[in-house]
């Protein structure tokens, strides 16, 4: 589950801070915002709490690594970088638990249960870039026949393939998991497309958020051969 601060107002994604905080205006570019200081005092803070100034805000808010967290107060508004993506140091070398689920077509699986190495993505079909990655993560899956790919997603089974139909999407190559329950297993994961690598022992091997994938997948196969 998310943590979830106490007094905590509002949780925003940069993609829709503009228009979920009263006042919040953005550049023609699109790229920076601007806070109104009329009124209201505000401080600003980086994901390890530390104050720092505005334009240090929104330069990190820009970077697509942060997500903003907003905890007004009676005297000052507190602007609080929050990591989009976990430490992967902090997941590197943990165990996943032994997880079954139904796939799309009803037959039970278990994850990561045949093969050295299973690829998790964790998508949603809200997220626009996560339907790109599961392209890829489709042909990867022909051209790496040794890996277990797995796409998980907390959503239900019947918008996943009502969605999958609409769209015309074949992704035959990958297991798609649907009705995932958060609360088997959570690597506090706030974005997607984000994948885990794992091996036979469910032992996370790494993690990819931003990265060539390909190239992460290459990586692992030469580890196992070696």
């Amino acid at each position: 589950m998310k943590k979830i601060l106490f007094f905590l107002i509002f949780v925003i994604s940069l993609q829709d801070c503009f228009s979920q905080i009263e006042g919040l205006t953005r550049s023609a570019d699109g790229k920076s915002i601007f806070i109104p200081t009329h009124g209201r005092n505000m401080a600003w803070f980086d994901a390890s709490g530390n104050t720092i100034s505005k334009e240090q805000f929104n330069d990190s808010l820009k970077t697509g690594d942060y997500i903003m967290s907003v905890l007004p107060d009676t005297l000052v508004n507190k602007f609080y970088l929050e990591n989009k993506y976990p430490n992967k140091s902090k997941l590197i070398g943990t165990k996943v638990p032994s997880l079954t689920y139904p796939d799309i077509y009803g037959d039970t699986v278990k994850i990561g249960n045949t093969s050295n190495f299973s690829v998790l993505l964790f998508w949603s079909i809200s997220c626009g870039p996560c339907i790109q990655e599961l392209i890829v993560f489709n042909i990867l899956a022909k051209e790496f026949p040794n890996f277990n790919f797995y796409a998980i997603t907390t959503e239900n089974k019947t918008v996943v393939a009502d969605f999958l139909n609409q769209k015309n999407y074949k992704w035959d190559n990958i297991v798609i998991v649907t009705d995932y329950n958060l609360a088997d297993y959570n690597p506090e994961i706030h974005y997607y497309p984000a994948c885990i690598f794992m091996n036979k022992d469910r032992i996370i091997q790494n993690v990819c958020f931003k990265e060539n994938l390909r190239q992460k997948i290459a990586l692992m196969e030469n580890l196992d051969k070696k």
